[in-house]
């Protein structure tokens, strides 16, 4: 996948191995994993679940935890057996502008496919 995969290739280890490829080689989770006490957060248990379509935002200070959140929840997705193939996640901070936004977000949308999880971190910086 083109531009994809060359620009967010480290968050999106799944595509290459599946979950537990993920769980080890994702710099959040691989941090996570490293801490002596671990957090989850019971929001987590709030995020869309299979076939709850829609565009969802979670906001927060800085530094609280939040890109970690979505990490979490991307493993619950691939463990209720959603195909890692159609779980995406950028970051805004590599992302220019709309237009290269728009242009990643085709790349993605290749097929007629209903179902996925692109999770957009940083968006403001878009």
């Amino acid at each position: 996948m083109g531009t994809f995969s060359t620009l967010f290739s480290g968050h999106n280890s799944h595509l290459d191995g599946g979950l537990a490829h993920f769980k080890k080689f994702d710099p959040h989770l691989k941090r996570l994993n490293q801490m002596n006490v671990r957090y989850e957060n019971p929001l987590i248990y709030s995020l869309p679940k299979i076939s709850n379509y829609g565009v969802y935002t979670l906001g927060g200070a800085r530094q609280i935890g939040k890109t970690t959140l979505l990490k979490q929840w991307m493993v619950k997705l691939l463990e209720s057996k959603v195909t890692p193939n159609k779980i995406f996640f950028l970051t805004g901070e590599l992302i220019s502008d709309h237009l290269k936004l728009t242009s990643m977000m085709r790349e993605i949308l290749h097929d007629e496919e209903k179902e996925y999880y692109i999770i957009i971190d940083e968006v403001t910086y878009i």
